[in-house]
């Protein structure tokens, strides 16, 4: 047990008027920089997106200090690109791309998703979300302009389902009502349906008469149950 550890931090929490904390061990210390970020420059090598080391005189990063050193030149934007680490790569497209950034393949922003956006080897320097990773890695392609409005329209339906009620574009019956499951968004029509609306769509004529009497029966139904209670 580092004894003048604590002693030291005893009297600097008296003196800053910290309060006392009830647990005991190392944590008790207050370490100065432990929880803490501290915001670095970046590179002065105009073709690198890293950031230099902490600590005064430092101008280059990691890489560019060890390549300059070598070589006694600064790296090139393939030679930088070459010597960084997938971590650093990732890091230097978040730094290029900006706060909040539009995915590199359907232009969906990154504060909609739960989780942070990735790169796939497929598309270098590329910001992608898991659908657009999903899809490199089954196909090897990017999506579709037409799969790519698929993914914005879906994800503006749920959108829209955190904000208000979704009701059907056909029916309106709301998402809510017991009738049916989770409404959609339908590719073929551009509508938001309930599952009834777009089963109805599939049925042969003789099955949508068939489905439309069921329909009413149904409703018939619940309104005398409503007038019963």
């Amino acid at each position: 047990m580092n004894v003048e550890c604590h002693e030291v931090m005893e009297s600097l929490r008296i003196d800053a008027d910290i309060p006392r904390v009830q647990w005991t061990g190392l944590n008790a210390a207050w370490p100065a920089v432990q929880g803490f970020r501290m915001d670095r420059a970046p590179c002065k090598n105009k073709v690198c997106l890293a950031k230099v080391p902490h600590g005064a005189g430092f101008t280059l990063c990691y890489i560019c200090t060890t390549f300059k050193d070598a070589k006694g030149r600064l790296p090139t934007s393939a030679e930088v690109s070459r010597l960084m680490s997938e971590g650093q790569k990732l890091e230097a497209a978040r730094a290029k791309a900006g706060p909040n950034p539009p995915f590199g393949d359907c232009g969906r922003r990154e504060d909609f998703f739960p989780v942070r956006h990735l790169m796939h080897h497929l598309a270098p320097g590329v910001l992608l979300c898991g659908a657009c990773i999903m899809q490199l890695k089954t196909h090897g392609v990017m999506h579709t302009p037409e799969e790519k409005a698929k993914l914005v329209r879906v994800s503006a339906l749920i959108s829209r389902r955190r904000a208000e009620e979704v009701l059907c574009d056909n029916c309106a019956v709301p998402e809510s009502s017991h009738l049916t499951r989770q409404h959609f968004y339908n590719t073929e029509t551009g509508q938001v349906l309930c599952s009834a609306c777009d089963s109805y769509r599939h049925f042969s004529p003789p099955q949508q008469r068939r489905f439309l009497r069921k329909i009413k029966t149904i409703l018939l139904l619940i309104k005398s149950f409503e007038l019963l209670c």
